[in-house]
């Protein structure tokens, strides 16, 4: 504890906290409401001061609901309530909060105060204002200001504590209306990770969420024919506002260009032709984004809805897929790559989830499963079979209900005291490998290659990416040692941006809905997965960029190159095009294939300007990472790697390459693969290769492999 001259400081938060929290239950509700109206204001509250008010708010409801039951205490109850609530004693904590947080119209902070509003509020018998939050919310969200990273952090908090509270009062009240404002949140949202939390805690939302979805989508509606046909509307209106634009231009050159009233006319409406550009490209991009989460969702949606509602979310997303199958499109499948890929990405969200999680269901699991085994078959994305390789592994991991309740598999913990351990999550190695390979035999066995028929008469199927090779590699090191955080990941832009961290006993239990949780970063990672998050991350950065959502799936389509060379160059041996050295910022950047050598065929390089990460206006995952991905977080993590080895700054290869004559599944696919590295800003290592294993050792661009 630290003492001052009038208050004393304890370096723990939780503790001062609670111990703020029991000075104010003496003081009553009202009491403390009033002692804290005033700090309220800017530059306050402290985040300790809100958790000490939600602890108060528990203690009060914990003491309502411990009275006794009857009707002259539900009447004395309701009468007490409607007290509490009047002017003449005073306004709620939640109510004192919301009027702070709408007194600060663009700080940040104004985030915190409404999410400790909204879990105060969450445990009254009629949260009356979890409506009125939202709406407010919604209204403000886009005027918040600060620093990109600490408004983010503040979104993200809200964000998790209105699922948690739309969830919880599920049902006290109907939560509907309240999803579909969340929807709308995120629709608008510019930041990737943002609207994938929207998503996560929609999709969390069950029945109520899901009234959102029948609401707005008629069940006849074919979702990839409503994208085209809203597409075709936007660019008709695009072309009529052209035509109109062409006939005013038309106007004021015939009426003469050499005075200076005429000069003035034709730039203004220039300037109205580049205002069109802007706005037609943020209706497409908001148009994209919508249907982006509405694939994230229905996978999570099918498995957290009831039995009553699981046909309606299963034929809901079987018109998705419906897309993906030649024998329904007769032909080639006409689902957008961007979409197939988020589709796998729901996928897996919904796989994250253990038996034991509240909104997780068997009869929706059994569903995705199938489902899922299928999209894999169907899918032609590299980067939707590594999802869905992840997903189906996420699903086959051996998982128990109430163990740790039922005390079964009780053992003394490593401290000393009784505690559970966590029953056996690994499969057999042998095991691992096969289910492995199944599953490795089934990516994209829909669309075969053309060439010479197999033995059986069969065309021959496409060589897997090397991507999907090595996710087949980590998924059997996942099935053998029971262990997905070392070896999968839930987001690659959430993994790159968080150091993470791991349990010191993994064999103890832990009370965990998640297979990957939240503090999941990247030094929970293996190396091997570390590398594989690296090169993806660099793959969608040269795909995704921060372009067009056509341009985005034009480049999509040419990354999908048949035939050995599934990797671009600047992936697969020569670095140097794409020019990590490049600053954020530029005025004319460089377009993609600008530096890409003549026999490319994939015309991405070089990277976006200051970014290594996803993210982008479109709906992708980029920016300038921040963070454990960045050297000196890395050196602090690995100290005995090679990141510890080397100057801050430098480009590193931070794993090992497979070996040839690996047991596993995807080695023939990636041992033609040079070791992945992480494409950071800075000085570049080459890999020396001698005697079959890889070493890095510093070099120079001009001489970077």
């Amino acid at each position: 504890m630290e003492g001052f001259e009038r208050k004393v400081r304890f370096p723990h938060s939780i503790i001062q906290a609670y111990f703020g929290y029991r000075v104010l239950w003496q003081l009553g509700e009202r009491g403390a409401g009033e002692l804290v109206e005033h700090v309220l204001q800017p530059p306050g509250p402290s985040r300790e001061l809100l958790m000490a008010l939600v602890l108060l708010s528990r203690r009060r409801a914990a003491r309502v609901r411990a009275r006794r039951e009857g009707v002259r205490a539900e009447v004395t109850k309701e009468v007490e309530e409607r007290l509490r609530r009047s002017r003449v004693r005073g306004h709620t904590l939640a109510h004192r909060l919301c009027r702070a947080a709408e007194r600060r119209t663009d700080d940040p902070k104004a985030l915190d105060l409404y999410a400790a509003a909204v879990e105060i509020e969450s445990v009254e018998d009629t949260p009356r204002l979890l409506g009125d939050i939202l709406d407010e919310v919604r209204r403000t969200w886009a005027g918040f200001k600060g620093d990109r990273r600490s408004l983010d952090d503040a979104k993200l908090r809200l964000l998790k504590q209105l699922g948690a509270a739309l969830r919880s009062v599920s049902d006290r009240i109907d939560t509907t209306p309240l999803y579909e404002q969340l929807v709308q949140i995120g629709v608008k949202e510019p930041s990737y990770s943002i609207r994938l939390a929207v998503a996560q805690e929609f999709g969390s939302g069950g029945n109520p969420a899901f009234a959102v979805i029948r609401g707005r989508i008629g069940l006849n509606t074919d979702p990839v024919q409503e994208y085209n046909d809203r597409l075709g509307e936007l660019k008709a209106w695009k072309r009529g506002e052209y035509e109109q634009w062409a006939e005013r231009m038309a106007r004021a050159r015939a009426a003469g260009a050499a005075s200076r009233a005429g000069t003035e006319r034709i730039g203004r409406l220039q300037q109205d032709r580049r205002k069109l550009n802007e706005e037609y490209r943020g209706k497409r991009v908001v148009l994209f984004r919508e249907f982006v989460m509405r694939a994230w969702m229905i996978p999570m949606l099918l498995g957290s809805v009831d039995e009553a509602h699981r046909d309606e979310a299963r034929e809901r997303l079987t018109k998705w897929l419906r897309h993906l199958d030649p024998k329904a499109t007769g032909g080639a499948p006409d689902l957008p790559l961007a979409l197939e890929a988020a589709l796998a990405q729901g996928f897996k969200y919904a796989a994250n989830r253990r038996i034991r999680h509240p909104r997780a269901h068997q009869g929706g699991r059994a569903d995705l499963i199938r489902q899922a085994e299928t999209v894999l078959q169907q899918s032609r994305c590299w980067y939707a079979q590594v999802m869905l390789l992840q997903a189906l592994c996420l699903w086959r991991l051996p998982d128990t209900v109430g163990v740790h309740e039922r005390e079964r598999h009780a053992t003394p913990g490593r401290d000393g005291h009784d505690g559970g351990r966590e029953p056996p999550r690994a499969l057999g190695g042998a095991t691992a490998v096969q289910t492995a390979e199944r599953w490795l035999s089934m990516a994209g066995t829909a669309h075969r290659a053309p060439g010479h028929p197999e033995a059986n008469g069969a065309s021959p199927r496409r060589p897997l990416h090397p991507f999907v090779a090595e996710a087949g590699d980590l998924v059997a090191l996942t099935l053998e040692t029971g262990q997905p955080e070392r070896f999968l990941w839930i987001d690659e832009k959430g993994v790159a941006d968080n150091i993470g961290a791991r349990t010191g006993a993994p064999l103890e239990y832990r009370k965990h809905n998640l297979w990957i949780p939240p503090s999941v970063g990247w030094s929970t990672l293996d190396a091997r997965a570390q590398c594989l998050v690296a090169d993806v991350l660099v793959m969608l950065n040269l795909i995704e960029r921060d372009g067009h959502p056509d341009e985005v799936e034009e480049r999509m389509i040419r990354a999908e190159q048949p035939g050995t060379s599934s990797l671009p160059p600047c992936i697969r041996s020569d670095r140097r095009p794409l020019r990590p050295d490049l600053r954020a910022g530029m005025a004319d950047p460089p377009e993609p294939g600008t530096t890409c050598p003549p026999d490319c065929k994939f015309r991405l390089c070089p990277t976006r300007p200051g970014a290594v990460c996803r993210a982008g206006r479109s709906g992708s995952r980029s920016a300038a990472s921040s963070k454990p991905c960045c050297r000196d977080e890395y050196a602090d993590v690995f100290p005995g790697s090679c990141a510890g080895r080397h100057r801050t700054g430098s480009v590193c290869g931070c794993g090992s390459s497979t070996v040839s004559g690996s047991k596993w599944p995807g080695a023939r696919a990636a041992s033609a693969v040079r070791p992945a590295i992480c494409c950071l800003p800075g000085q570049w290592l080459v890999p020396a290769v001698a005697g079959g294993s890889s070493t890095w050792t510093p070099g120079s661009p001009a001489s970077a492999v």
